[in-house]
């Protein structure tokens, strides 16, 4: 009995160890992917409203039909 509880803690443990640094760098990444995630809507946001802002002042000027 000592000897198969003794065996499965050991694999246990040994099974947690070599997952551990797979499990850090999954960690790792989904943050970094959130970051460049809300980087890029950000951008696109401001590129967004950007063009948006553009087209309305182009809607603001006078032009030759309403004069």
């Amino acid at each position: 009995m000592d000897y198969e509880e003794d065996l499965r803690d050991t694999l246990h443990g040994d099974i947690l160890d070599s997952y551990r640094e797979c499990l850090v760098c999954v960690s790792v990444l989904a943050v970094v992917c959130s970051f460049v995630h809300i980087y890029t809507v950000n951008i696109s946001h401001a590129v967004a409203d950007f063009i948006l802002g553009l087209e309305t002042k182009a809607g603001d000027l006078p032009t030759s039909k309403t004069r």
